[in-house]
């Protein structure tokens, strides 16, 4: 039996260099391909834990609060977060907001404008002051109806107007127009969501102060948002001028 063994043995030849090369690189590749599904069920099952606590949370706190979470909502970050309650202008434009107003630059050189946001944005606001001559008396009718010119404009279209008179919380009386309007971003191009907009104008001895509210309505947040911004709305008066009124 021995002698068979070792006749048999000398019988089958050495594997070639060629041979070995290649059962070292199915080895290899038995190697990577364990590796890889070891990564794959790793994968998955983070993934699984991943959906489980996603489910539990929102059954917890609601699946509105978790799609914010994850994906981001701006209306709901500037509701919540941080306010800012800052004047502008001279005489001062006292008001809430969720953003600080920035001046922007007129070349003009006709009153003074601050502003956060654009037209296109979700949310956009603005507040300028423009003097007039001490004698020139305004009406506050006529002067909405140039500004909602000044907006077209800029890029509001399909405007639908409604007016009311205004009255802050200490009195100062004014014009509000709102309404609905869409943007128009290009020559060929306008939103498909729908804006909401309120215009708020006040005539004072030598100035005529404007506040802008532009923003798209998420049925949730931005109506919280406009009411905050518009019922912190006041402003300055001289000591030596009264409100002129509509």
């Amino acid at each position: 039996i021995e002698e068979i063994i070792n006749e048999t043995e000398e019988a089958i030849p050495e594997p070639t260099e060629e041979e070995l090369h290649a059962d070292l690189e199915y080895q290899e590749a038995q190697r990577r391909k364990r590796q890889r599904r070891k990564w794959i069920y790793a994968g998955v099952g983070v993934l699984v834990a991943v959906v489980l606590a996603g489910a539990i949370y929102g059954s917890l706190t609601g699946f509105d609060n978790l799609r914010d979470k994850v994906f981001g909502n701006e209306m709901r970050e500037l509701a919540e977060g941080r306010w800012y309650k800052s004047e502008y202008g001279s005489p001062q434009i006292i008001i809430e907001t969720p953003e600080v107003l920035v001046r922007k630059i007129d070349s003009t050189g006709k009153g003074t404008t601050f502003e956060t946001g654009a037209l296109m944005e979700p949310f956009y606001i603005s507040v300028s002051t423009v003097p007039l001559q001490v004698e020139q008396k305004i009406g506050l009718e006529q002067a909405m109806d140039v500004a909602l010119e000044t907006l077209e404009e800029r890029g509001a279209t399909n405007l639908l107007v409604k007016r009311e008179a205004f009255e802050t919380q200490k009195g100062i009386t004014g014009l509000k127009a709102f309404g609905k309007l869409n943007v128009k971003v290009s020559e060929d191009r306008i939103l498909d969501v729908d804006s909401h907009y309120e215009l708020l104008l006040f005539a004072q001895p030598g100035y005529l102060q404007q506040i802008l509210l532009v923003y798209q309505d998420d049925g949730k947040y931005a109506e919280g948002i406009q009411e905050r911004i518009l019922n912190s709305v006041e402003l300055e008066v001289p000591a030596s001028s009264q409100t002129v009124t509509q």
